[in-house]
């Protein structure tokens, strides 16, 4: 079974808040045909890009997403769900995945990967990844 991956269909934002405070990466995004926002699930990379992806502990996508199927959501992920990943250059991927209920299978990722900058935020950023990253 080939569960269709989310796609990108904006550019994400990572936006600092006031002094690091409240910051959070916006995500732009579309689920495949016959998906809702039910059957999402927000991961983050354990320990930088590129290393596994497990689920983000704590984080509601619901409460953190608007939008409709049809039209795209817009998720923000607060950076302190992160843990002290993302900080100090370190680029962090954040993916969405679309997860079958019954089998627990998940899509391929539609993911971006931030940066929170050096010190409180500044210099943060955030870019889209390729498909399937």
């Amino acid at each position: 079974m080939t569960i269709p991956a989310p796609t990108l269909n904006g550019q994400c934002t990572y936006n600092p808040g006031v002094l690091g405070l409240g910051a959070y990466v916006r995500i732009f995004w579309l689920p495949p045909s016959g998906y809702t926002l039910s059957q999402a699930e927000v991961q983050a990379s354990t320990s930088g890009l590129g290393s596994a992806l497990a689920p983000l502990t704590g984080y509601n996508l619901s409460i953190n997403t608007t939008g409709s199927a049809a039209a795209g959501y817009v998720t923000d992920v607060p950076t302190n769900l992160l843990g002290g990943l993302l900080g100090l250059g370190t680029e962090l991927q954040i993916a969405i995945v679309i997860r079958d209920p019954a089998t627990s299978w998940t899509s391929k990722a539609a993911s971006v990967a931030s940066n929170a900058g050096l010190i409180a935020g500044l210099g943060g950023n955030c870019r889209n990844l390729p498909p399937g990253t």
